[in-house]
This record gives structure tokens, sequence and C-alpha cells, in this order.
């Protein structure tokens, strides 16, 4: 987990965690949200498609980096080529 932390942080900004009060007084409990639709691609997805990229680059430069989807996945990977 830390070596992903390290990788990603010098290409993701750190998104804030945010305390839902309205929504914790209705759930009952401390609420809190994370606001991963603050990335570059809208999506959490991007931390893992940054890292695998960026754990295979050697690879992704003389090979390329193909991804199969266009969701979230295929964004965080597109983002990190």
């Amino acid at each position: 987990m830390y070596e992903a932390r390290k990788t990603i942080s010098k290409f993701l900004p750190r998104t804030p965690l945010i305390y839902a009060r309205r929504l914790s007084r209705l759930l009952g409990f401390d609420a809190y949200l994370k606001l991963e639709n603050l990335t570059p691609t809208g999506a959490f997805k991007v931390r893992g498609g940054v890292f695998y990229a960026m754990s295979k680059r050697e690879e992704a430069l003389s090979k390329g980096l193909i991804a199969a989807s266009t969701g979230n996945h295929g964004l965080s990977i597109a983002y990190a080529a």
C-alpha cells in the first residue's frame, strides 16, 4: 500500500475527506465522504491505472499500453499513458 501511495502521489492530487454532518445525523454515526470525483478522471480507479502503468513502465514504453475498456478503468489507463 505504501509503495502505491508513493508512486501515485507524484501524478495525482490528494482528494479531500470531509465530514458529512447531515448524513451522520441521519445514520446515527460519523460519516465521511472521500471526494474521489475530484481526481482528473472523476473516479477512484485512476489510482489503480496510474500504479499499474508505472509498475509496468519499461514494458509499456517498449510494447505499448492497451486497455480493453471504455469505462473508468480505460480512462485511468489513458490518463496514466
